[in-house]
């Protein structure tokens, strides 16, 4: 097997795991509006959480950058400055005392996180298909012509 296909497998592994944990964020936010859930518990439960999606999209930029895929660094270099700027103003813990006076603000937040991985997500599964048809595929596939009807 080549070593690319894991490559891209390991990038959208990673990119669902950074979906699922925003959607995860913004369903215990939206459990924080409708008072399911405590402010204390759920500060306890997003705090870590943050560190960790910070450290697997700077494990993805660094793939992307090992693997000189400048286009998808780029594109996750805005996300990756957005990440340091929130870590380094401490915007990246959630205080129980003042959670729901910013409440809008984090739920933006991941709304933008979410569709930002969601579209990566299908560039990434595009790029990865683009790698299989122009490496693995027959001549013939790669100079078939698609009928315009």
């Amino acid at each position: 097997m080549d070593i690319f296909i894991l490559y891209w497998i390991l990038v959208m592994v990673i990119t669902a795991g950074l979906v699922s944990a925003s959607v995860f964020c913004i369903v215990a936010l939206t459990d924080l509006e409708a008072d399911l859930v405590n402010p204390i518990d759920l500060a306890r439960r997003l705090n870590p959480l943050f560190s960790t999606d910070v450290s697997f999209h700077s494990a993805l930029c660094l793939l992307f950058l090992v693997n000189f895929e400048i286009t998808l660094l780029l594109i996750n270099s805005v996300l990756f400055g957005f990440h340091m700027y929130w870590l380094f103003t401490g915007q990246n813990k959630i205080f129980a005392a003042d959670i729901f006076k910013l409440l809008p603000v984090y739920k933006k937040r991941y709304a933008i996180k979410i569709s930002f991985y969601i579209v990566t997500f299908f560039l990434y599964l595009y790029w990865f298909i683009y790698y299989l048809v122009n490496t693995h595929a027959s001549p013939a596939l790669k100079t078939m012509k698609i009928p315009v009807y």
